[in-house]
């Protein structure tokens, strides 16, 4: 396991927290919309709540897809472009970008990702999503 952030007092403390499991994961600081990995590299990328930190959260999502293994899944989940939200990030830094479901959407099957699944939860405040890369040589649907 690799986790990942780009705020270098989040990974001290994330590394911090993984130390005793430190044969099996591993804490990197990287720009989500400049992945440090290979192509194909992870059976599993999974996104908490931070997609709206990036801008170019669209970025994010081809890094994420490039990073992926044909196969591979994504699952996440982040806040939802709703009054309340915005209210709730107010004063925010500019770096925050909410995001609407269908843009989410438009923006996954642009990647060509499959088996896409969204649900909108805590109510409509939050959307989770998942999608999975195709195998190689397989026509997205």
């Amino acid at each position: 396991m690799v986790a990942t952030d780009y705020d270098p007092d989040m990974v001290s403390t994330a590394q911090d927290t993984v130390a005793p499991f430190k044969d099996r994961g591993s804490v990197e600081r990287a720009d989500a919309a400049e992945l440090p990995f290979a192509d194909g590299r992870f059976d599993l990328v999974l996104s908490a709540a931070m997609l709206h930190h990036a801008i170019a959260w669209e970025k994010v999502l081809a890094e994420v897809s490039r990073v992926l293994r044909p196969g591979g899944r994504l699952i996440g989940d982040d806040l939802v472009d709703t009054a309340l939200i915005r209210l709730m990030h107010f004063g925010d830094k500019p770096e925050t970008r909410l995001l609407r479901p269908a843009q989410l959407k438009t923006e996954l099957d642009r990647l060509q990702l499959t088996d896409v699944r969204m649900r909108c939860g805590t109510g409509g405040l939050v959307v989770r999503f998942a999608a999975t890369k195709p195998e190689r040589g397989a026509t997205p649907a």
